[in-house]
């Protein structure tokens, strides 16, 4: 059986950024210089839905109901939960477990891919399969757990082809972090290592860039 997902974060509120339920950041913008947009969703339970819904955390555009799928992170697993039509790896599905890598299909349009690329971390990643997309488009949606991972590795989280090294957004305490192995520039001072950044910070490395944006 099933178990409901738990509570397991305890972060305390951003200023100036829409809160889910646990005190952290309920969504942002993640915009990666020549690699692309996600939508970032640290909240362990994320409702998929109809683009005009003001109850779905990420609303496409297609025919969905205002709620037509709720994604739950439980631990390391992630559990699906559908509210409309849904298939998984083709079969209609109320109820189920997640593998870590299948596909959606929400309604009789909208394809999703669904991903763990990183076996030691439990954020998650959903790809567009068909052309829905959020508002503003996105290339992605990252239901980010502890940590995401920005890098080269088939592995990482945000594939970045281009990139020399992996940097780790991470939370510790009430604060987003960031941690690279080099010299960064944040919000245009140069740090060492590691950084705290706010959801509307500018992040540089020697051949990268990136910036955060409040939804």
């Amino acid at each position: 059986m099933v178990r409901p997902a738990r509570d397991v974060f305890h972060w305390q509120p951003f200023s100036r950024i829409s809160m889910g339920p646990l005190g952290i950041a309920k969504k942002f913008f993640l915009w990666v210089d020549e690699v692309g947009g996600f939508l970032v969703c640290p909240q362990p339970t994320v409702t998929v839905g109809h683009l005009d819904s003001s109850e779905a955390d990420v609303a496409l555009s297609g025919d969905l109901e205002s709620r037509h799928l709720t994604l739950m992170r439980e631990d390391d697993l992630y559990v699906l939960e559908a509210h409309g039509p849904v298939y998984l790896n083709g079969r209609p599905v109320q109820r189920s477990i997640l593998p870590e890598r299948c596909a959606l299909e929400l309604g009789n349009c909208v394809r999703l891919q669904f991903l763990r690329p990183h076996p030691l971390s439990a954020s998650a990643r959903l790809e567009f399969a068909s052309g829905h997309r959020t508002v503003p488009s996105t290339d992605g949606v990252l239901l980010m757990a502890r940590n995401l991972i920005l890098g080269p590795q088939p592995t990482a989280h945000v594939v970045c082809h281009h990139w020399q090294e992996p940097i780790t957004l991470y939370w510790t305490g009430d604060a987003l972090r960031c941690r690279g192995s080099g010299l960064l520039t944040v919000d245009g001072k140069a740090v060492r290592g590691e950084a705290t950044l706010s959801l509307s910070s500018h992040v540089e490395g020697a051949r990268w860039r990136f910036h955060l944006e409040p939804a």
